[in-house]
C-alpha cells in the first residue's frame, strides 16, 4: 500500500487513529528518545508527562502492565511501544538508556511473528542493570 494506512484499525477510521505507534527514522527516534530521557531526568513539562505515562493503569500479564502510551516492564523501570510496521522504542529513564529497532514487518507475511524474539531480546537488553 502506498499513501494509505497499513494498520487495518487505522484504515477503518479513515487512515487516522490515536493508537498509532512508532513510525520514523532511527535518527529521529533516537532524538525523540534522548529528549524524553533528558526531560525525565531534568523534571521539565515533558518529563512530567513521561513520569505520568509510566504509571501502571492495567495489568497485561505477569511482569507487564499498561501505562499511558507505553507497555511497562521491569517493575515500571522500562517502557516500550511497538509500531505496526515492526518499529519499536524502548526507554529506561532511570538509567538514561534507550533502544530503537526499525524493521519492516508489513510486507513479509510471517515477519511480524519472526521479530518477536528480537523484541524480547531488546527488552532484556534495555532492562539489564
Amino acid at each position: 500500500m502506498w499513501g494509505a494506512a497499513h494498520d487495518d484499525n487505522a484504515a477503518l477510521m479513515g487512515g487516522i487513529a490515536g493508537h498509532a505507534g512508532v513510525f520514523s527514522t532511527p535518527g529521529d527516534l533516537a532524538t525523540y528518545a534522548h529528549a524524553l530521557i533528558t526531560a525525565y531526568q531534568d523534571g521539565g513539562a515533558l518529563g512530567g508527562w513521561l513520569r505520568a505515562s509510566l504509571v501502571s493503569h492495567a495489568p497485561i500479564e505477569p511482569g507487564l502492565d499498561r501505562g499511558l502510551s507505553w507497555v511497562l516492564a521491569d517493575g515500571g523501570r522500562t517502557a516500550y511501544h511497538h509500531g505496526f510496521t515492526g518499529t519499536s522504542l524502548y526507554l529506561a529513564p532511570n538509567t538514561g538508556r534507550y533502544l530503537v529497532i526499525c524493521t519492516n514487518a508489513v510486507y513479509h507475511g510471517a515477519a511480524r511473528t519472526r521479530i518477536a524474539p528480537l523484541r524480547s531480546l531488546a527488552l532484556k537488553a534495555i532492562s539489564a542493570i
